[in-house]
């Protein structure tokens, strides 16, 4: 390695030195031969082993960097944290569920009224009927049809 004009190992490779020589390997996210210039060449880890969990990844010059939208925390690995929802503040939470609290009561107000209102409807033609057999209603029906 000091003499690099005779070295064999080129750019981005990784000389192992052992009793009888060296020999020579690409970088960790480098492929191809470590015995040629320019001979190890940057693997996109984004494309081949899509190592980010659905999140966006950027190719980097030997590695990659996965990362979360906004409003997501982790670091967006398929084999780390991943991405979760994060929650800024007490505060917002309560917001959630005090929103969600008054949806509900909402909700509910409106099925009671409109419950009241369909029973009121029934009570009322129940009476109709009940009033149009008392004066008669069946044989004014009959004189009218003849």
């Amino acid at each position: 390695m000091k003499n690099m004009s005779s070295y064999a190992c080129k750019e981005n490779s990784i000389c192992r030195g052992f009793e009888s020589g060296y020999w020579c390997r690409c970088k960790d996210g480098f492929q191809g031969n470590p015995y040629l210039s320019g001979g190890c060449q940057d693997i996109d880890e984004c494309s081949t082993i899509k190592p980010c969990n659905n999140w966006t990844c950027t190719n980097l010059v030997g590695g990659y960097n996965c990362s979360c939208p906004p409003g997501y925390k982790g670091d967006g690995k398929r084999d780390g944290s991943g991405c979760v929802l994060e929650l800024k503040s007490k505060e917002n939470f309560i917001v959630h569920i005090a929103l969600g609290i008054s949806v509900g009561l909402l909700v509910l107000t409106i099925l009671t009224f409109s419950l009241c209102w369909i029973h009121k409807q029934r009570t009322i033609r129940q009476l109709r009927e009940k009033f149009f057999e008392q004066n008669g209603g069946f044989l004014l029906q009959e004189h009218l049809s003849e």
